[in-house]
C-alpha cells in the first residue's frame, strides 16, 4: 500500500504531460499581417489581415449560437496624434449555418478575413496594440491567444493654422464661399433637432446601471426554479434546521452562510474585472481545465458522501496531484 501514493503520482504527471506536448503538437493555423491604410488627407485604416489553414475557421464578431464563442479583440494603446478611432468591423465571406454542439446558428470566417478600422490622426506615429483570437477545426478549438501588433504612420500632415499664410484675396473667397445658404442653414438646424432628440433618447449611466442591477436580481429569482437549484433548497434548509439547538440559530447561520456565499463571489467578480480583458469571465468558465478540476471535486464529494473508496486519501491525492500538472502544464504553454 505504501506504493500507491509514489504511482498515482507518475501516472498524474504521465498523463499531464502527455496533454500538454499534445496542445504543443498543433501548430498555429492562422496567419496574421498589419496594414496601414491611407484613405485622404490624414484620414487612415488599420487593417488586420488573417489567413486561416484549410479545416479552421475563426468566429465572426456577432457569432450569435449559443453566446460561448470567444470574438476576436482589438486594443490600441492611448497615443496622442490619434485624432479618432473608429471600432474594428470584419469584411469577408461570412458563413452561417448550424454546427454540431452549438446551439442555433453561428457565424464564422474560413481561408481569409480583415478586421478594419477607421483611424484620424494629428502626425506621424507608431500605433501599439494587442489582438485575442482563437480558431477551430470542426472536432475542437485552440486555446485564445494573445499577441503584439504594431502600425507605423510615415505620411500624416501635421495639422497647424493655415489661416493666417492666406493673402487677403484668397481670405475673401473663402469668406465668401463659406457664406451659408438658406438650404445649409435649414440642413443645420434640422442636423442639430435630430442631435438633441436623440442625445435625450440616449440612457444616462444611472438607468444602465440601475437596469443592469434589477436584470440581475431578477436573473437571480429565475435561477431558483432551475432543477439544479431547486432540488436543492429543501436539503439546505434541512441542513441548517436539524444541525442547530434551535430555529433562532439554524436561521442566524443559514444567513450568514449566505452572506458569505454573496461576499466571496462578488470579491472573485471584482478581482476578475480588474484584469483588462472583457472576456476573462467567460474565458474562466469555460476553460476546459477549470471544468475538468470541478468535475472532478464533485465527483469525489459524490462519492465520498456514498462511502466509496475513491473518497478515500489515495484517491484525492491523486486527484489533486493530477490538478497542480493540469494547471502546472496549462501556465507553460500559455506563457
Amino acid at each position: 500500500m505504501k506504493f500507491i501514493k509514489p504511482i498515482l503520482f507518475v501516472l498524474a504527471f504521465v498523463f499531464s504531460a502527455n496533454t500538454l506536448f499534445a496542445q504543443n503538437m498543433i501548430a498555429d493555423p492562422s496567419t496574421w499581417t498589419f496594414e496601414t491604410k491611407h484613405i485622404k488627407d490624414n484620414h487612415y485604416q488599420l487593417i488586420f489581415h488573417l489567413k486561416l489553414k484549410e479545416g479552421w475557421h475563426i468566429w465572426s464578431l456577432n457569432p450569435g449560437g449559443d453566446g460561448f464563442q470567444i470574438v476576436p479583440s482589438f486594443k490600441i494603446k492611448k497615443n496622442d496624434a490619434v485624432i479618432k478611432l473608429g471600432a474594428f468591423k470584419e469584411k469577408g465571406n461570412a458563413i452561417t449555418e448550424l454546427m454540431d454542439g452549438v446551439d442555433g446558428k453561428v457565424t464564422y470566417f474560413k481561408n481569409k478575413v480583415d478586421y478594419i478600422a477607421e483611424l484620424e490622426v494629428n502626425n506621424n506615429t507608431t500605433l501599439s496594440g494587442t489582438y485575442t483570437y482563437q480558431v477551430c477545426d470542426d472536432k475542437m478549438c485552440l486555446p485564445p491567444a494573445t499577441k503584439k501588433c504594431s502600425f507605423e504612420i510615415k505620411d500624416a500632415q501635421q495639422l497647424v493654422a493655415t489661416n493666417t499664410t492666406q493673402d487677403t484675396n484668397t481670405a475673401v473667397k473663402s469668406e465668401a464661399s463659406s457664406t451659408p445658404s438658406g438650404n445649409d442653414v435649414a440642413q443645420a438646424n434640422q442636423t442639430i433637432t435630430s442631435t438633441k432628440e436623440e442625445s435625450k433618447s440616449l440612457p444616462s449611466d444611472q438607468r444602465s446601471n440601475l437596469m443592469l442591477i434589477i436584470e440581475g436580481i431578477l436573473g437571480g429569482l429565475l435561477s431558483i426554479i432551475t432543477p439544479c437549484v431547486f432540488a436543492m433548497l429543501p436539503m439546505t434548509v434541512s441542513f441548517f434546521l436539524k444541525r442547530s439547538k434551535d430555529k433562532k440559530t439554524g436561521i442566524k447561520v443559514a444567513l450568514q452562510y449566505s452572506f458569505s456565499i454573496v461576499l466571496i463571489f462578488t470579491l472573485l467578480g471584482f478581482l476578475l474585472t480588474l484584469v483588462n480583458n472583457k472576456n476573462i469571465l467567460y474565458e474562466f468558465s469555460s476553460d476546459w481545465r477549470t471544468n475538468l478540476v470541478f468535475f472532478g471535486l464533485f465527483m469525489i464529494f459524490a462519492f465520498s458522501f456514498l462511502g466509496s473508496v475513491f473518497g478515500s486519501s489515495s484517491f484525492s491525492f491523486f486527484f489533486f496531484s493530477s490538478s497542480f500538472f493540469f494547471f502546472s502544464s496549462s501556465f507553460f504553454f500559455f506563457s
